[in-house]
């Protein structure tokens, strides 16, 4: 098992807007525009769409990655982590990375960074916005095992993933069921007038 940088890995590239005034830009829903809001705080968010698009006409005016990219946000809310299921167009407080897959698969990549998001919010220099710049992110050093090892990793991270996920539905489903009795057994807080 070997430390690698970001840099060592992968293409990596900053987001940029298109530009707003330019309204053929976003005309019609053919790329998805990626924001931090479309990527998950606690776990990998496997991205299909966002919540805007830019038309075919921005495509030369956007950075879009392919696939398989791995994105990360740098600006803001340091660290969420987001892997791409289809091409899409980005913002400036995301960088992308396009994993060289001869070297690393990028679902490892994706938990590898994910596991750093502490360190990054670290070394974040702003003590208003929290930034990671691209040199910063390129610098980032996580373990790179041989493939084999990797999709083992990765197996085992997804089971475990997926566990805490049923766990966060059975939570939340607890949670409800309280929330019914109460009002069963006392009345809906909001009509009683007991004040």
């Amino acid at each position: 098992m070997s430390m690698r940088t970001l840099k060592d890995l992968g293409k990596i590239v900053t987001g940029n807007t298109p530009k707003m005034s330019e309204r053929e830009n976003f005309d019609s829903a053919d790329i998805p525009f990626i924001k931090p809001g479309d990527i998950s705080d606690d776990s990998i968010t496997v991205i299909n769409k966002g919540q805007f698009f830019i038309s075919e006409n921005a495509r030369d005016k956007a950075r879009i990655l392919p696939s398989d990219s791995i994105l990360v946000t740098c600006i803001g809310i340091i660290g969420k982590v987001g892997i791409l299921t289809r091409e899409a167009a980005f913002n400036q407080q995301i960088n992308g990375i396009v994993p060289d897959i001869n070297s690393v698969i990028p679902r490892y990549l994706a938990y590898a960074i994910l596991s750093q998001k502490s360190y990054l919010q670290e070394k974040a220099n702003a003590a208003v916005v929290p930034i990671i710049n691209k040199s910063q992110f390129s610098e980032l050093k996580v373990e790179v095992p041989n493939l084999q090892k990797q999709n083992e990793i990765v197996r085992n991270l997804d089971k475990v993933d997926h566990l805490i996920s049923l766990q966060k539905q059975q939570l939340k489903g607890l949670d409800e069921l309280v929330k019914s009795r109460f009002i069963e057994m006392f009345g809906d807080p909001q009509s009683n007038c007991y004040n």
